[in-house]
């Protein structure tokens, strides 16, 4: 068959030319400029312009036939493949880098909302019931009848103990004196009073009673406890085993973790502090606990190769 091509649109079109173009439908105005295919602007017309790469498709490669002189149906069609492979490349890639970007910001974003938990465990309950003694009272005094007297004064009643305002602050409210109260005076029953006796002496028969707190014996002397140290992880930090001992007799978690998920046994690990080491142990201290970084007590002695603080570990449950 003759070389029709670049002949116009009244030339014969060979069967091995038409198919569909993917060449025009993807790089549309671009593949137009190359194959003189000028219909390929109307790309550009705000409202038709999403249908010209459409109609390139079915279009496209007879209009590339009858505007353009190719030198042969073979050389036409390598040309439109090549063109064809380029467009599903540059759309591969798009594709792939795309969905790249949208996995990187789903993921950072993700980071942000998501508070960091790993390897943190709940503190133990600390809290100790208060155990408390009961309130001592004073006995009331038994009643004495007297003699009659010319207006026999009624005995005062007993003041409540008064505690200066520097001595309440002085101590925390649980060292605090106790603080005496003063209970309105009750009647009390007394024997009829003998014949001939003054009004006034069946009087004394009201007696006052006062109720006094006594204060547990534990704490009723002694200098108040100050800590050195405000948290098990500075103590330990400044191999300050005294200061360790202190705060764990006062209720301090021993496994309280700091922002990057590392416990003061770690620490104390890493600085190969076993008095230490042993008295976070001996308090309740988890040696298999993890930090964010997925290191334990364990793994720091074994990097460290320390074998007596391995062994220590091991006596307490490290795996």
């Amino acid at each position: 068959m003759d070389n029709t091509s670049g002949q116009g649109s009244g030339a014969a079109v060979p069967n091995e030319v038409k198919g569909l173009s993917w060449g025009g439908f993807w790089w549309t105005f671009i593949w137009g400029i190359f194959n003189r295919v000028w219909f390929s602007f109307l790309i550009f017309i705000p409202v038709v312009g999403f249908l010209v790469g459409l109609i390139l498709l079915f279009k496209g490669r007879q209009w590339a036939w009858e505007n353009k002189r190719w030198d042969s149906v073979e050389h036409f069609n390598t040309v439109q493949r090549r063109w064809g492979l380029a467009g599903l490349l540059i759309v591969g890639v798009v594709i792939v880098a795309v969905g790249a970007s949208v996995a990187f910001l789903g993921s950072f974003m993700g980071e942000e909302s998501q508070p960091v938990t790993a390897g943190k465990a709940a503190p133990p309950a600390i809290a100790k019931a208060a155990t408390t003694k009961p309130r001592a009272e004073v006995p009331a005094a038994p009643v004495v009848p007297q003699a009659a007297a010319p207006r026999a004064a009624p005995q005062p009643t007993p003041a409540a103990a008064e505690v200066s305002p520097a001595a309440k602050f002085a101590a925390p409210p649980a060292l605090r004196p106790p603080v005496a109260k003063a209970v309105k005076p009750e009647p009390a029953e007394s024997p009829a009073a003998p014949q001939g006796a003054a009004p006034e002496a069946s009087s004394q028969a009201a007696m006052t009673r006062t109720v006094t707190m006594a204060a547990p014996p534990e704490f009723s002397a002694g200098p108040v406890v100050r800590p050195g140290f405000n948290d098990l992880m500075t103590a330990v930090l400044y191999r300050n085993a005294a200061g360790v001992n202190e705060l764990l007799a006062l209720g301090k978690w021993p496994d309280k973790p700091d922002s990057r998920g590392a416990t003061p046994l770690m620490a104390a690990v890493t600085l190969g502090d076993a008095v230490t080491a042993e008295a976070l142990l001996k308090a309740g201290a988890n040696p298999n606990l993890g930090a964010l970084n997925g290191s334990t007590a364990g793994s720091l002695a074994r990097e460290r190769s320390d074998d007596a603080m391995t062994a220590l570990l091991k006596r307490y449950g490290a795996r």
